[in-house]
């Protein structure tokens, strides 16, 4: 009845596409509204609206306008009937036969203070009671209103995204299986490589092997991107790296460009030198200088690195887009720094936390950084040399980073606050970044098909 249901609400607003983004407005109000929001199921209906516009290819930007609206007004009328019912709010239905729900929220918000307006957003169990505990325990409006609409600005894609996506290529005869197979292939592709490093962790659990095996990797690293280098003209390298390019080429679709144009955006420096200094000061504030200098030193170094190498190789770019970007190719920037930054955040993370979060985090870290490092040779601005490359440079950087380290071990921080800052930074990037420049990404990637290739 469910399945049927959202499929009938996908079908008429498709057939009535005036009434859809007031539809996803509405929805993403009464999912995030207190007490209407636990019993509406927010997340099916948005995904069967989401759907409906991305079948009707309305402009994903307006989508995610509405959804954002719908969801922060919801917020900020739970938030200042918290505040000012709080008295009362106990005695209403739901909470009079579910007090839980309200007690789960206050631990919540005592445990994370005003971050938990973010995070509590995309948990599942307080998120509909965040904004009604916020108003109750008093939080300042200010804060609350600021806070919330940056969470919103991250929430409305998380939930928007999946169902246009699909509405999208349902009705696109050009998005085929090969597409869906090189989405699947890229996550798949990711979590291997997260369960092979785990795999390899534990096979090496002595310290002295460790410090040898990462010297190995080490001298390797160098080693394979000197001749990496001597072989870019060899007429197989050429030619795979020809053929990879007309192969990713021949993939771009519209809907798929939504992801990857995103996503490689937030590799840009700009975005990346603000999730840096974010770690940075949260690791200053707590008093972890040994581990904030670590951090300086190496994300400034990669990025030396790389301008360094990309500057004594010379090696030009693939042609394949309007606007391609004015360095050289190799190796890739985008891929060695998302690998550094992600390396550093788990090696800090990992020791303090539960044991049940650590693999997780690891397959996480590793597909977004195998998306990243696709999302340039999708769009046709690397050569996949200059992807292994980067790659190679990244795992150069981050073994020094280990070996020096066994001789002087730190001490290791609060891993909350890093994991939540970084939460942080990726949604303001979205908000000042990502969206304002959107229409410019968008046409700057935009493929040419070059004869050259």
């Amino acid at each position: 009845m469910f399945d049927f249901s959202t499929s009938e609400l996908t079908t008429w607003l498709a057939a009535h596409e005036q009434w859809i983004l007031a539809s996803v407005a509405a929805l993403a109000f009464l999912e995030s509204l207190a007490i209407v929001g636990i019993l509406v199921p927010g997340v099916a209906l948005l995904f069967a609206t989401a759907a409906a516009a991305g079948s009707v290819h309305i402009p994903l930007l307006e989508v995610l306008i509405a959804a954002f609206t719908g969801a922060v007004l919801g917020d900020s009328i739970s938030f200042f009937l918290g505040r000012h019912y709080h008295h009362i709010m106990r005695t209403l239905p739901p909470f009079s036969s579910h007090p839980q729900w309200i007690t789960k929220g206050e631990r919540f918000f005592e445990r994370y203070g005003l971050i938990s307006v973010v995070i509590g957003r995309f948990v599942g169990p307080v998120r509909p009671v965040m904004p009604l505990i916020a108003g109750m325990l008093e939080m300042r409006p200010s804060r609350f209103l600021s806070i919330n609409a940056l969470s919103a600005i991250g929430w409305a894609p998380m939930y928007i995204l999946p169902g246009y996506l699909v509405g999208s290529a349902a009705e696109s005869s050009s998005f085929s299986h090969q597409h869906m197979i090189f989405m699947v292939a890229t996550v798949i592709g990711g979590w291997l490589v997260a369960q092979l490093l785990w795999w390899i962790k534990s096979l090496v659990p002595a310290r002295a092997t460790k410090i040898k095996a990462t010297a190995w990797l080490f001298a390797i690293s160098a080693l394979l991107l000197v001749i990496l280098y001597s072989q870019l003209n060899n007429p197989l390298v050429v030619q795979l790296n020809q053929q990879a390019a007309h192969w990713f080429l021949s993939l771009r679709h519209p809907d798929l460009d939504v992801f990857f144009v995103a996503l490689t955006a937030l590799g840009d420096y700009k975005p990346m030198i603000l999730w840096g200094c974010a770690v940075f000061l949260v690791l200053a504030i707590g008093k972890n200088t040994y581990l904030s200098m670590i951090w300086v030193a190496t994300t400034l170094t990669a990025n030396a690195l790389i301008s360094g190498l990309k500057y004594f190789f010379a090696i030009e770019r693939p042609q394949l887009v309007f606007e391609p970007p004015g360095s050289f190719a190799y190796p890739s920037g985008h891929t060695t720094i998302i690998i550094v930054f992600f390396f550093l955040i788990i090696l800090f993370t990992q020791p303090a936390l539960k044991f049940k979060w650590q693999k997780p985090l690891l397959s996480m870290a590793a597909i977004v950084a195998t998306s990243m490092a696709f999302s340039r040779l999708y769009l046709g601005v690397h050569w996949l040399t200059d992807i292994v490359a980067g790659l190679v440079l990244a795992c150069m950087v981050c073994s020094a980073v280990l070996l020096g380290l066994f001789y002087k071990p730190f001490s290791t921080p609060n891993p909350k606050p890093l994991l939540i800052v970084s939460l942080v930074a990726l949604i303001i990037n979205i908000a000042v970044w990502v969206i304002p420049n959107w229409q410019p990404l968008i046409e700057k990637y935009q493929p040419i098909y070059s004869s050259q290739l």
